[in-house]
């Protein structure tokens, strides 16, 4: 039987642009308000006291666009310094890596899928 051990985590459902493929012109978005979403110390709650004892142990950060969420570069720090957790990659779009991407690195993320 194969181990489920891979979790993606949307963190944000912003996004900076709208693209056909998420955000098709003919639908009308509905954002979720702040208070909808779980704040940073409910996701790493989640992360450390049930996915990783289950098994879980990487980690893909995901959107909307997650480079928009204020805070994600502690985020991902706090993620990558968690026992347990083998990997955490992040999917952008790549708009704001220009600005963000040695302070990502510098908090440990080794891996950006950029779609275009």
């Amino acid at each position: 039987m194969n181990t489920v051990n891979y979790l993606r985590i949307s963190l944000i459902d912003r996004c900076n642009f709208r693209c056909s493929y998420c955000m098709p012109e003919a639908e009308e978005l509905a954002y979720l308000q702040s208070q909808e979403t779980l704040t940073d110390t409910e996701l790493l709650y989640l992360v450390r006291g049930v996915f990783v004892p289950l098994g879980i142990n990487r980690f893909r950060l995901t959107g909307g666009e997650p480079l928009l969420r204020r805070g994600v570069v502690s985020l991902v720090e706090q993620l990558v310094q968690t026992p347990g957790v083998m990997d955490v990659s992040l999917t952008t779009n790549g708009y704001l890596l220009e600005h963000m991407a040695a302070d990502l690195y510098q908090a440990g993320l080794r891996r950006i899928n950029i779609s275009l």
